[in-house]
């Protein structure tokens, strides 16, 4: 092979080096910016789209090993230069995406854990993610109407039960959490006496 070739094959390799490093920097970017939004709003979709955020920086690992394949394949630069590279883009993917996620486990951690605070502070969606954790935590069954709404707040609405000896309903919106099409909601069953018979989504 002639220099000039060399030469152009050198080129194109440490491009696609450089390619693969912008993207992965793009892509963690991304995923702080997420993890920003999650920690400064209420916008849930910062939480749900992390994971393919995550699943996106393989496409510039994959051409980075491929690249590394490449090179030392054709000789085009010293082993020691492609060595470098790559501890170099894996630092910073393993560095960045442990810096990135970690955070936003920690705070998913948070959001699915019930409190009385948190529950009245937050929208249907993050009361989706803690209905779980109240559940274990309370049992409503025998309460009085008073106590629901100590743990959970006003309802959205209070529903006439068609059913004997159950007078009223209570219903709590869960947003999106459980299904991406339809709101879940959380109905709280009270008899004809203001005591709790059933609760469950």
């Amino acid at each position: 092979m002639n220099e000039n070739s060399q030469a152009k094959r050198k080129a194109i390799y440490i491009s696609l080096y450089l390619l693969a490093f912008i993207l992965l920097l793009a892509d963690l970017g991304l995923i702080i910016f997420a993890w920003g939004l999650t920690r400064l709003s209420e916008g849930s979709w910062a939480v749900i789209y992390i994971p393919y955020l995550l699943l996106a920086s393989l496409i510039p690992g994959a051409l980075l090993f491929v690249t590394n394949y490449l090179c030392a394949k054709h000789e085009v630069l010293k082993a020691k230069t492609r060595k470098s590279f790559l501890i170099a883009l894996i630092s910073v993917l393993v560095v960045g995406s442990a810096a990135s996620v970690l955070p936003i486990e920690i705070k998913y951690h948070d959001l699915r854990t019930y409190s009385r605070e948190q529950w009245l502070n937050s929208n249907p969606y993050y009361r989706g993610m803690m209905i779980d954790s109240f559940i274990e935590q309370v049992d409503l069954v025998g309460a009085s109407a008073d106590s629901v709404v100590y743990y959970l707040g006003e309802p959205l609405e209070k529903v006439e039960s068609e059913q004997v000896n159950q007078a009223l309903e209570y219903h709590y919106d869960l947003g999106f959490y459980f299904d991406y099409m339809d709101p879940t909601i959380y109905v709280v069953t009270l008899n004809e006496t203001n005591i709790v018979v059933s609760a469950g989504y």
